[in-house]
């Protein structure tokens, strides 16, 4: 951590970046893992292996649907608990609320990039199954305004 840092706005949106790209590769993940369970349901293995296979192929949905919440609420509660560290100028709100116009841009970017990836043909079957973190993706812009007024009442709510 810079010891002279002066804002969060890079922080929301480099969390912002991580959790959208952590969401695509989780879904391409699991679109690999369903190819490869049913490519492999139909070689001469074992009965057995088929079955832990097939197993495990199910459980990744919900595992990793579980882990992105985990992910997405612990990179914003970091960027929280940094913000209670920082000392930053009551001057410096107007200049903040007219930047976080401008970062909320690239964030709605993101938003539909992930909606896209989300609804493309060869991937939205797979989609399907993450409740979370279609939920979370959908409403990502909206969520992440109100962590921008969330961590700005940490940030300037202080004696």
């Amino acid at each position: 951590m810079k010891k002279h840092k002066k804002g969060f706005l890079q922080d929301i949106l480099f969390v912002s970046l991580v959790v959208c790209i952590l969401g695509i590769v989780i879904f391409f993940g699991t679109k690999v893992m369903n190819d490869v369970n049913t490519s492999y349901q139909t070689t001469s293995a074992s009965n057995t292996s088929k079955l832990i296979f097939s197993d495990a192929s199910s459980r990744m949905t919900p595992v990793f649907d579980s882990i992105f919440l985990i992910v997405f609420v612990l990179s914003l509660v970091g960027v929280i608990f940094a913000l209670i560290v920082l000392r930053l100028s009551p001057v410096a709100l107007i200049l903040v609320i007219i930047l976080v116009g401008f970062v909320l841009i690239p964030i709605a970017i993101l938003g539909n990039m992930f909606n896209t990836v989300q609804n493309d043909t060869s991937i939205v079957a797979t989609a399907t199954g993450f409740s979370i973190t279609s939920f979370l993706m959908d409403h990502f812009v909206l969520i992440i305004i109100g962590f921008i007024f969330i961590a700005m009442v940490v940030a300037y709510a202080r004696p």
